[in-house]
Order: C-alpha cells, then structure tokens, then sequence
C-alpha cells in the first residue's frame, strides 16, 4: 500500500474548489492541479484516490505547506507555515491511509526560525530547509524522529527546498534563494522522499 500516493495538501481557492498541490511521493512528482474537496476549507490536507473528490484529514492548520511521511507510512509530518514561529505536526496514519490521528508538534521553530520544505530519509530523520536571513539559522536543519536536532548544514542563504536524488538516494540537493546547492551525506533519502 502506498499511503503517502494519496495524501495531497489544498493550499488554495474558494469554495469547494481548491488548487491543489499532488505529492504523488512514490514517483517523486508534483503537479498543481484544481480538485474538488467535500466542501472544506480550501487550506487543508486532503486524500485523494485517482481522479475522486478529496476528503479532507487535517484542516485545522492555518497555512499547510509540506507533507512527508516517515518510512514506513506510519507517521506523516505537516509543517504549517501561518503562526510565528513555524511548527512542524506529526500525525499517526490509521483506517488504511484515510485517517490522521494524535496530532502533536514535533519540531518547534526556534523565534525567527523558518522551517519550510523537507524530506525524510530512510532512518526517520527529518532534513528541513531552514532560515530567514540569519546567518546563524540558513541552511538545512536535520532532527531525528523524536524531534531533536541532530546535524545542521549552513548555507549563506536561507534553504526553501530540498530532495534527495543521485544514484543511491545520498546526495542532497538544496533550492535556496539565489542558489542550488549539492552535498553528498552519509544517509539516503526514504523511498517516497
């Protein structure tokens, strides 16, 4: 079962037509496309199964902006891009991908800290664009899946996105800026990251 296929986030629209981002994370694709939901609010979490209507499974988030998934499925991580600072939620997925439960912060920007794209790798951890034009704070912060930070890559600009790609899933790549960044690290990005 992929699980992390059918999950897309409505960031979007009016009405109970919504534009929808489609992390279809098993084939590594984005496509923006307009969906209809089941009337919810155009900011949401949604899944979705081929071309049906989306139904929405977190729409209490004030500007969702990522979607991830550890591993395994079990867990799918939303960072929300409205409060100040940015907090990335951790949910349980259960029924069979349709549901998530036992919404929790995670990970707790730090005042100014900006988290914004990130990716998982295959031990859990997550890799997370990081900063707002603070020397200190650009670059990529990873955290294990507890929510503690374990590394910090320092970019000379703030890190909006990142993937891992390359042969063996090893090397990072990172959308900044002005910039693209590359680094080989000694972790492989997860499967649907």
């Amino acid at each position: 079962m992929n699980v992390s296929a059918r999950i897309v986030a409505v960031v979007g629209g009016a009405g109970a037509m919504g534009r929808a981002v489609v992390y279809d994370l098993a084939r590594q694709q984005v496509a923006v496309r307009l969906i209809e939901t089941d009337g919810a609010r155009a900011r949401a979490v949604a899944r979705r199964y081929g071309g049906g209507r989306a139904t929405v499974v977190e729409g209490t988030l004030d500007l969702p902006n990522g979607v991830e998934f550890s591993p395994d499925e079990s867990k799918c991580y939303i960072e929300d891009s409205g409060p100040n600072p940015r907090p990335i939620y951790a949910y349980d997925v259960v029924d069979d991908g349709t549901r998530l439960v036992n919404k929790r912060v995670l990970i707790a920007a730090e005042p100014n800290g900006t988290p914004d794209g990130f990716r998982v790798d295959m031990d859990g951890n997550l890799w997370c664009g990081w900063g707002m034009g603070n020397a200190e704070l650009d670059g990529v912060k990873v955290f294990n899946p507890e929510g503690q930070p374990i590394g910090f890559i320092a970019l000379p600009e703030r890190c909006a996105n990142l993937a891992f790609g390359g042969r063996k899933r090893n090397r990072l790549f990172m959308t900044a800026s002005h910039s693209l960044y590359s680094l080989y690290v000694n972790a492989r990005g997860a499967k649907n990251a």
